[in-house]
């Protein structure tokens, strides 16, 4: 797949920040999980598309995401 990483969040910080989403979402293992499930269910009019990802390729990348 090839998506355009200009619009993609900054990573770095990700847990610090406490929120993601414009401040709208904790940041968890729950809602980071929501959101690679179906990001237009959680922000409509987003420009993140929906992968669909399996349940382990998503909590890996939960995993991944609450380590940086």
């Amino acid at each position: 797949h090839e998506y355009n990483t200009l619009t993609c969040p900054e990573l770095e910080g990700l847990s610090e920040r406490g929120t993601f989403l414009d401040g709208k979402e904790k940041v968890s293992a729950e809602n980071l999980a929501r959101w690679l499930r179906n990001p237009g269910a959680m922000k409509p009019g987003t420009t993140m598309p929906n992968l669909n990802l399996k349940e382990e390729e998503i909590n890996k990348l939960v995993e991944y995401l609450l380590s940086k």
